[in-house]
């Protein structure tokens, strides 16, 4: 939870006056915000229910009820492994060395050749990935223009809530979640599969929420790795899965 506050309070200077009450009642009081509706943090803030919407949006969610699903899940998180021990290269390989031998240990060749069919049969593939997950997205939908696949990576929320809804048919969609469980991701997949789109997904967890809406599920091995509060979960796996695809569609062209 500490650092999920200390990220949140990152984006305070960005804020305006108003906008900066609702964020520091926030990082003061998130329990209490946790138990909260929309009117109670605008009454308790002395701020307006579009100034908290608004202050929300600007933090990076979709809304208040975004923002609180974030604030209970980390909550809910175990404590994140930490280290103040003298950083060994040894140990980091070997980390490294594990999550790649895991993650190929559950995916198999011909789930990669069906997910590279899907894509080389639609004319339109788009990627869906918030927060860490979103360079991999970027670099994915990059390496796929550049193999003559129609693929697009954004960041804006309000561009992918409306890709999401308006997917063309035969459109291909690629969600990137570690957890499976992020409220925004969930909201995507269950807009696209609305849409009658083809949704694949590459989750981090096992029987997550995400894996129960889409199509197809690519299981990867990432369990959290931190080094002085850090982030160094090994991503790039989900980069060497999306590799593999991309390859696959090239050699069936």
């Amino acid at each position: 939870m500490e650092l999920f506050l200390k990220q949140l309070a990152k984006k305070r200077a960005d804020l305006s006056h108003l906008e900066k009450k609702v964020l520091d009642y926030l990082l003061l009081h998130p329990d209490k915000v946790q138990t909260m509706n929309l009117n109670d943090l605008a009454n308790e803030t002395f701020v307006s229910t579009a100034t908290v919407s608004r202050t929300c949006k600007e933090l990076g969610y979709h809304g208040f009820a975004d923002l609180k699903f974030s604030l209970t899940k980390y909550k809910e998180q175990k404590p994140q492994r930490k280290t103040t021990e003298v950083f060994k290269l040894t140990d980091h390989v070997k980390y490294m060395e594990n999550a790649m031998k895991a993650t190929f240990a559950r995916i198999d060749e011909q789930t990669i050749l069906e997910i590279a069919g899907k894509i080389a049969k639609s004319p339109q593939i788009e990627f869906f990935g918030v927060g860490a997950s979103f360079p991999t997205c970027l670099e994915a939908a990059r390496k796929m223009f550049f193999a003559g696949i129609n693929a697009h990576a954004y960041e804006d929320y309000d561009k992918l809530y409306y890709l999401a809804e308006n997917l063309q048919e035969n459109g291909v969609a690629i969600l990137i979640s570690v957890t499976g469980e992020t409220s925004r991701m969930i909201e995507y997949a269950d807009l696209l599969k609305r849409n009658g789109s083809f949704v694949i997904a590459i989750v981090g967890r096992t029987a997550s929420t995400l894996e129960s809406l889409v199509d197809i599920t690519l299981p990867i091995s990432l369990e959290d790795y931190y080094v002085q509060e850090v982030d160094m979960s090994a991503r790039f796996v989900v980069s060497m899965i999306l590799d593999l695809i991309i390859l696959a569609c090239m050699d069936g062209k």
